[in-house]
């Protein structure tokens, strides 16, 4: 879907997230039925606290010590949305195969 490529390089070039997130959204574009637009939207925010939770929380831990120079261990590091965004698509196909 070339249309959610153009809106994710224009939101990378805002910087409202990263490039690969932005290939990742194209790609996986053509695997959601936009019917289920809403549906996608909420496993998504589900996906998304889940995920950035187990992430500050993982880094007092010792599982920080498996990648210590992670940047996004950082304060002011960006929270690597690609975790987040497959596991939203894996989620939905397999709700969707149902």
């Amino acid at each position: 879907m070339p249309i959610f490529l153009i809106l994710g390089i224009l939101a990378n070039a805002m910087g409202l997230f990263g490039a690969g997130d932005a290939k990742f959204i194209a790609a996986a574009a053509p695997f959601v039925w936009a019917a289920d637009a809403r549906l996608v939207g909420l496993i998504f925010m589900a996906n998304l606290l889940a995920a950035y939770l187990a992430h500050r929380m993982a880094k007092h831990t010792a599982l920080r010590a498996l990648a210590p120079d992670w940047a996004s261990w950082d304060a002011g590091a960006k929270f690597p949305m690609g975790l987040p965004l497959a596991t939203s698509l894996m989620i939905y196909l397999a709700i969707a195969s149902l």
